[in-house]
């Protein structure tokens, strides 16, 4: 899909800006979002979406993905018209897969449970100044009960409270 392509090439993007900050002693851009996975009560899978700077949510998508990096839709939403859902600066949203929120549309619907074991990818997509692009990979398997998954280095658990005080850290390096 062209979000996560998109997305794909922003993050090489962004590995090619570290690596030269790095290669010349500057520090790179600190993140100014963060993205996590974990479960609902009833085992749904809610995403947990904060962007530091704010701005509105324009479409999200997840995605199998499969041997050779094949990607296979599985569920998207995008923005009603000029609409969307719209995020306070550093304030986190949560985006229950199989769930339409208020504002978004559903494009393709989710049409079983995800898959436990295999890889799926999220790509979300915003208006902000500039707009942007995120995305990152995970297993249903991988998130604790109790825990949100993130994807930093090989992806790690936090309990609900180390992700909102991680929260904090990302946005206030943003500013």
């Amino acid at each position: 899909m062209l979000s996560l392509r998109l997305v794909a090439g922003a993050l090489a993007v962004g590995v090619g800006l570290a690596t030269v900050a790095c290669a010349q002693n500057v520090d790179p851009a600190p993140p100014h979002f963060l993205l996590g996975a974990s479960k609902g009560d009833n085992g749904t899978v809610n995403v947990r979406v904060v962007e530091c700077y704010g701005g509105t949510l324009k479409a999200f998508d997840i995605e199998r993905v499969g041997s050779n990096n094949v990607r296979s839709p599985l569920w998207r939403i995008e923005a009603e018209n000029a609409g969307g859902v719209t995020f306070a600066r550093g304030q986190e949203q949560t985006i229950t897969v199989g769930s339409t929120p208020t504002g978004m549309r559903e494009v393709l619907p989710l049409a079983a449970s995800l898959p436990q074991a295999e890889k799926l990818s999220v790509g979300v997509n915003f208006t902000t100044q500039p707009s942007a692009s995120y995305g990152f990979s995970f297993r249903v398997d991988d998130i604790e009960p109790g825990k949100t998954w993130i994807a930093l280095g090989n992806g790690k658990s936090l309990s609900n409270e180390e992700f909102s005080s991680e929260v904090g850290e990302v946005c206030k390096s943003s500013t």
